[in-house]
């Protein structure tokens, strides 16, 4: 069979196979698409005519509640037995008249009536039914009692027995205008027409049934009345109940009619409209489903018809192309014998400028170039003989010992530096199998070692060698290498092994020097580790008296009445001890930082609060040199988020503290607070001295500054910015500084955070003016130092505690068996028994399980904190003793005495009577500004501390309370205080 007729009838065949396949998919698509047209167009239509007769049924409601609202309907059922007969007939004829002008005017209800409280049809459209009991009347008694009860009540489609039409019965109750309560006086009824809703019907479609089912099925309408109303359960009932249980709306389903005919059935339950909530009824639309199918039969036929026109084209078509295509095709395979006959002066004489065309000239131009190729191999077989030297060359000049072995493992090359490392001659090994050449034993067993080009020709992958191998040489010698063998793949297949390998000597010795060193460098960072700690401890331990004594000393004031000079020795005691305690947490944070043991302590906190607290810490600071110190939180921060609330705070008091530090007297120091998505970025803005562009870098270096004779006079150890700027990249942030000398620095801070959706509560500062514990406490201190005895000893007493005391683990042990503690202050490190060791023994007893035991030690690394919480301790505080860290112990571990209560303080007996107005007047401007101006409290609060200080009142707390509140962003509680003041 020719080409050209194969050609035709392999198109011909594809086409008849591709073209049915393609014309179904798309009469299949195309019928998808008319159905679905079809049903949701009658889908559509099915829920107009729901939400019509939803929105009607909403009308008669609201209607018939409209009438009730009627002043004269709520006379006549108030005075329909207080007027004689003949009035109350003439009234009753009237209103009867007014009652049919409104359904006449609705068009909605067949009958109305109206009924007093006692059940009785005080008036009716139907003049029969006036005087009668609504309580004969089952149905109706329904509808009024529903009112009655003050509810709007509606029924399903019933049979009215007056007018034997159905009806829905709507009641509504009639109130009293007059009283505020507005009580109940009557009901009114009405008979809806149902005739509206099957006139209704009858409009959308008079030829195919519409049906409209209640809940249980039965009809309660139709168009062809071939059912029987309030009777009849709709066939299907049960298919439409199906699919209603697995979703409410519309739907579609084919079903068979009362003739046993197919009908496309389009149903939707009923939703209700606004506030009337309807009856769960279901409107069902049949329509046959000859009449639906019918345009897509006439598609059908008209896609068979145009697939045959097509079929016939289309062979004819291809016919026709396949002569034409394959005529060249042959003179080109005419030339071809020729040329296969050895005949290389045949031409193909193919004019064409297709693909044959090019495919003949192609032709022409192999045959020339077949002289050019062999000419062309021989200049490639030299370059390939140059380039085999080459690499020769390459491989004797490179520093590694170099061998390669055929598929068989026999030496086919060595270069020079293996030749020195091995003591072999290339010449005298070539040939030779490398396991003559090449043999390595391990180190440490002595025992030899399989030869890797051996492996790498059994699995075909690169091998290298373990450590600790040496090298047998020639002359017996043994040297440390490290090597690989790699194989020799061409086309696929394994033709040799390459085998690098190199002396060690050199670079064990470095490996020693350098292990040596780290050994050297780890030892002297756990020197310096155990000195940080343990010079922490010593410093801590006097810290510890300093500290607990000034603060006592500032809480007895009053007691004592110091002068105003004395105040301030003490508060200068007690920054000195606070400001060194800061610089030991500095140097202990920098050695954790540079040991990498730094971790976060991520919890929800008030941002707002703690930006405000580190406002209030430096402000005193910042008054004495008279700035312009304030700060401005953005409303787009939120108030709650969830980071590493220390780390935060240090920050924030670094940057702000070097502000007021290096900012002269009259200049503005400023703390900005905003959000950008899911970060926060913070500015620390000062007019301050500012710093060279050189030394930007060099600031956040540990104890670098800048310009030392600057820091002597501001103060400082050159560690905040270090550690800051530690903190914030732990944190996932980033700081960054902006300054010029003579005008000032801008710190950057920008900090990923977590926003908390939920407030969460702020603790109020605690002190031991609003602290009163049962006088029944047990508490045991154990320390070793005299004088922290007695500091711990006065502070318990202030609070009314009387303390028991132990001066080292044995002593504790004793007296928790002795006395039964209710809590327990132990140090860590005490003669002849320290604490942990004190406290193992306390636990191993079951019934020293419940004591609370807490940490009181000058040891403040992690590590440190973490032994002792895992040895049973419950709590940790670390020396000097801050008695706010200290007094939530107590409130969570100690009775409080619930007999405590507060008492007035009379005002004229605490004050002059020249300060009492002064007091009042500001107390009454206070209550006037606003307590988000935080700025503005602020102030006038201090004016009025200022205004009563120099008499000794007891009303000094209270305004300290008030500043505390401002402080922790508590307004409720400043507001309580504030009206007891007032």
């Amino acid at each position: 069979m020719k080409f050209s007729t194969r050609l035709t009838i392999y198109i011909n065949l594809t086409i008849f196979i591709i073209a049915p396949i393609f014309v179904a998919i798309l009469y299949n698509r195309t019928y998808e698409m008319l159905q679905l047209s079809i049903y949701e167009k009658q889908s559509n239509f099915t829920r107009y005519a729901m939400e019509y007769i939803d929105r009607t049924l909403y009308s008669a409601w609201k209607n018939i509640q409209f009438i009730a609202e009627e002043d004269t309907l709520e006379s006549f059922v108030d005075n329909n037995y207080q007027k004689d007969f003949i009035e109350k007939k003439q009234e009753n004829l009237s209103y009867r008249l007014n009652l049919k002008e409104k359904i006449e005017f609705t068009g909605m209800w067949d009958l109305l009536y109206i009924v007093d409280s006692n059940g009785v049809i005080v008036e009716s459209t139907d003049k029969k039914m006036s005087g009668k009991s609504i309580f004969k009347f089952p149905k109706k008694k329904l509808a009024f009692e529903a009112a009655m009860s003050g509810k709007n009540y509606y029924s399903d489609v019933i049979l009215s027995v007056i007018t034997g039409k159905p009806t829905i019965f709507f009641s509504t109750p009639i109130r009293s205008h007059e009283s505020f309560n507005r009580p109940i006086k009557g009901v009114l009824i009405g008979n809806f027409s149902w005739v509206i809703i099957l006139d209704f019907l009858e409009t959308i479609d008079a030829i195919n049934p519409i049906h409209i089912i209640n809940k249980k099925g039965i009809i309660i309408a139709n168009t062809q009345h071939s059912h029987v109303l309030l009777k009849d359960i709709f066939p299907n009932y049960n298919l439409i109940n199906t699919y209603i249980r697995k979703k409410r709306g519309n739907n579609i389903s084919i079903a068979s009619n009362d003739n046993n005919k197919a009908v496309l059935i389009s149903f939707f339950t009923e939703n209700g409209f606004l506030d009337y909530k309807g009856n769960d009824w279901i409107i069902i639309y049949e329509i046959p489903s000859d009449e639906v199918m019918v345009p897509v039969k006439r598609l059908l036929v008209d896609f068979a018809f145009m697939l045959l026109i097509f079929l016939i084209i289309i062979s004819i078509l291809f016919y026709s192309i396949g002569n034409y295509l394959t005529k060249p095709i042959k003179a080109l395979t005419l030339t071809a014998k020729s040329i296969s006959s050895g005949n290389f002066t045949e031409r193909s004489n193919i004019k064409n400028k297709d693909e044959v065309g090019i495919l003949a000239t192609t032709f022409n131009h192999m045959l020339d170039h077949i002289s050019q190729t062999q000419n062309h191999l021989q200049k490639i077989h030299k370059e390939l003989q140059l380039q085999k030297d080459w690499l020769n060359v390459t491989l004797s000049s490179i520093g590694d010992a170099v061998i390669a072995t055929d598929e068989t493992g026999m030496i086919t090359f060595m270069n020079s530096v293996a030749e020195k490392l091995t003591g072999w001659n290339f010449k005298d090994v070539e040939g030779l199998f490398i396991t003559n050449v090449f043999r390595i034993i391990n180190e440490e067993t002595r025992k030899a070692v399989d030869n890797p080009v051996k492996k790498v020709l059994e699995t075909g992958v690169i091998v290298g060698l373990a450590n600790h191998t040496l090298l047998i040489t020639k002359d017996g010698h043994e040297i440390p290498i490290d090597d690989s063998a790699a194989p020799i793949v061409q086309n696929d297949q394994l033709i040799g092994v390459v085998l690098i390998f190199r002396d060690m000597i050199e670079r064990k010795k470095t490996e020693s020097q350098l292990y040596e060193a780290k050994e050297l460098a780890e030892s002297a960072n756990k020197a310096k580790s155990q000195f940080l700690a343990n010079m922490s401890h010593e410093i801590r331990t006097p810290l510890n008296s300093i500290v607990g004594f000034s603060q006592i000393l500032l809480n007895k004031q009053k007691e004592y009445m110091f002068p105003p000079s004395f105040r301030e020795y003490l508060d200068n005691i007690k920054i000195s001890g606070e400001t060194l305690t800061e610089l030991i947490d500095n140097i202990l944070d920098l050695a954790k930082i540079e040991a990498g043991k730094m971790e976060l302590n991520l919890e929800p906190f008030n941002l707002k609060f703690l930006v405000q607290g580190i406002y209030q810490i430096n402000k005193a600071q910042a008054l004495q040199k008279k700035l312009d110190y304030h700060f401005f939180i953005n409303d787009n921060v939120p108030e709650f988020i969830i980071s590493d609330r220390t780390k935060f705070n240090q920050i924030l008091i670094n940057l702000t503290g070097n502000a007021i530090k290096f900012t002269p007297k009259g200049k503005e120091v400023k703390i900005e607070v905003n959000r950008d998505n899911s970060w926060l970025m913070i500015r620390v803005t000062d007019q301050g001295i500012g710093i060279p562009e050189k030394y930007l870098t060099k600031i956040f270096g540990a104890f670098d500054q800048v310009d030392s004779k600057n820091t002597r006079n501001a103060g400082g150890t050159g560690l905040g910015l270090a550690i800051s700027k530690h903190m914030v990249e732990l944190l996932k942030g980033d700081i960054q500084v902006q300054s010029k000398p003579g005008k000032g620095s801008c710190f950057t801070i920008k900090i990923p955070f977590m926003e908390v959706s939920t407030q969460h509560n702020v603790e109020k500062q605690l002190s031991p003016d609003n602290l009163q514990f049962d006088k029944n406490n047990k508490v045991l201190v154990v320390e070793d130092s005299t004088m922290n005895q007695e500091m711990i000893n006065i502070l318990f007493k202030d609070i009314g505690i009387n303390i028991h005391q132990a001066y080292n683990g044995i002593e504790a042990v004793e007296k928790i068996k002795n006395i039964q503690p209710d809590l327990v202050l132990m140090d860590i490190h005490m003669p002849e028994m320290d604490g942990l060791t004190a406290m193992k023994t306390i636990r191993k007893s079951s019934d020293f399980d419940n004591i609370p035991i807490v940490a009181l030690s000058a040891d403040a690394f992690i590590f440190q904190k973490k032994v002792a919480i895992e040895a049973g301790f419950c709590d940790y505080l670390t020396k000097p003793l801050d008695f706010q860290k200290l007094f939530p112990i107590l409130i969570k571990y100690l009775q409080k005495d619930r007999s405590a209560s507060s008492t007035s303080i009379d005002i004229t007996q605490t004050l002059p009577e020249s300060i009492q107005k002064k007091f009042k007047d500001s107390l009454k401007e206070l209550s006037n500004i606003p307590f988000f101006e935080s700025g503005y409290c602020l102030r006038e609060v201090e004016k009025i501390q200022k205004l009563i200080e120099p008499f000794n009142s007891p009303y000094s707390h209270k305004i300290k309370e008030l500043k505390k509140m401002i402080f922790i962003v508590d307004e409720n509680n400043f507001n309580k205080i504030l009206d007891e003041l007032i």
